[in-house]
């Protein structure tokens, strides 16, 4: 069909098509080619829209595992069923319409996942925390300096004599864990 002169935009999806289900033949070159091996790199495959979404985005995580997400779909009810029944495919509520949940961010803070190369492992960070891509990100840079820092006094302690029973309590004196996804 001609998109040309009929009145229609062509980068609107057609009701036939499925916005979620994308064959991963789509996404292979940008695998091989651009995401690279190393844990955290990140491609940004459709570029987002300031103060309303972060794109299409693949993310490396641990062990070679990889996932797509995208903050710009707003998914239809045949999607989520369609992702319902694709085990690579999530559609988390509030995908494509939740605003992030950080202060004063407009952007959108669920996003659609289009593939997650090993769905047996646990939700990623970015599927279940409201937050944009780039406040996730940054707050993944400021849990790592902290532990980074953390690290760091306790090595320097070991040279000073340093009493370190009250490294890594929290003010009620509970061990603090921090979990990152790169």
């Amino acid at each position: 069909m001609d998109m040309e002169g009929s009145g229609e935009d062509a980068s609107v999806t057609r009701d036939s098509e499925s916005n979620v289900i994308v064959p991963i033949e789509e996404f292979a070159h940008d695998i091989e080619v651009k995401l690279g091996r190393a844990n955290g790199n990140v491609y940004v495959r459709k570029p987002g829209v300031d103060n309303l979404h972060d794109g299409q985005i693949m993310v490396r995580l641990k062990k070679k595992r990889f996932i797509i997400i995208d903050y710009s779909i707003v998914p239809t009810s045949k999607d989520i069923q369609e992702a319902a029944a694709t085990p690579h495919v999530m559609v988390p509520t509030g995908a494509g319409n939740q605003k992030c949940g950080t202060p004063h961010c407009t952007k959108v803070g669920v996003p659609v996942m289009l593939f997650d190369s090993n769905p047996e492992e646990p939700s990623s960070l970015y599927l279940r925390s409201g937050l944009c891509f780039t406040c996730q990100r940054l707050l993944n840079e400021k849990r790592r300096t902290q532990r980074k820092r953390k690290s760091d006094t306790t090595a320097s302690s070991h040279d000073h004599g340093i009493d370190e029973s009250n490294l890594g309590m929290n003010h009620h004196g509970a061990t603090e864990h921090y979990s990152i996804e790169s």
